[in-house]
């Protein structure tokens, strides 16, 4: 993604992308790698294309511990969770909305550890 403010070794996951009549917008996205914890992100959008950096909107503070990537809960590749099966951005009320999957600072879940960041971009 040209112009994105990529950054070496992370991976975007789960993107989505929300403009608005003129072009504008974001694609909020879930980031991660080997020494990233998984965080909300974002980048802007101008004319269909990314433009400035990445914004981390919800910083992850832990590794990834859902039972999905486990093989006694069945997992075909263990190690290597499901991820971003909730992911949104809409634009309304003069702003870009999203929601991303992150691992915030929070008591898990039995079966999980990851939560959903908010966030609002106005236009």
């Amino acid at each position: 993604m040209p112009g994105s403010g990529r950054r070496r070794g992370l991976t975007r996951l789960q993107g989505t992308i929300a403009v608005n009549g003129f072009g504008l917008g974001a694609m909020a996205f879930t980031l991660s790698g080997p020494d990233f914890f998984p965080s909300a992100a974002f980048v802007r959008f101008q004319f269909g294309r990314a433009v400035g950096p990445i914004h981390i909107t919800g910083p992850g503070v832990l590794p990834e511990d859902g039972f999905s990537g486990y093989k006694v809960e069945g997992s075909p590749t263990p190690g290597v969770a499901r991820w971003g099966d909730y992911s949104a951005a809409v634009f309304g009320d003069g702003a870009v909305w999203m929601g991303n999957e992150f691992i915030p600072n929070a008591p898990r879940t039995l079966l999980a550890n990851w939560g959903t960041f908010l966030s609002r971009l106005p236009a």
